[in-house]
């Protein structure tokens, strides 16, 4: 079911050839991820994907949490899992993402909101022409 999901999700999420073989890639290490993951999560009468040690789902706070410890661990400065939402959204543009796809992924009502990713990808594209230009 899982595994038919992100099938589904990526093959919206790129077209088929741009950047496919990354997220095939991506998902293929998400898959052993979760695998992994759920040979050890604590049994819990939950929908929930992960849960804490209490066997309840993990909170918003909880997850910041998280994310805020390991950014320290990995010695990564100036990031939120707001900045890793909006990295992620800009990467999908760049790779051939739809912007419909992304819109969804990203849960915006207004395909607008979702537009600005299109700048800013581009103008990453901009930027990278220039600095690598012959």
């Amino acid at each position: 079911m899982l595994e038919d999901h992100l099938r589904a999700t990526a093959t919206e999420a790129v077209k088929e050839q741009d950047g496919t073989a990354a997220i095939r890639e991506m998902i293929e290490m998400l898959r052993r991820a979760l695998r992994t993951y759920l040979a050890v999560r604590p049994e819990a009468e939950t929908p929930a994907l992960f849960v804490s040690k209490y066997r309840q789902p993990l909170s918003a706070r909880a997850v910041e949490h998280l994310f805020h410890k390991y950014l320290a661990i990995a010695r990564i400065e100036d990031a939120s899992p707001h900045t890793l939402r909006h990295t992620m959204a800009t990467h999908m543009i760049k790779s051939g993402a739809t912007l419909r796809s992304v819109q969804e992924m990203l849960g915006h009502a207004n395909i607008q909101t979702t537009s600005r990713y299109v700048s800013l990808a581009e103008e990453q594209l901009h930027k990278d022409v220039q600095d690598y230009a012959l």
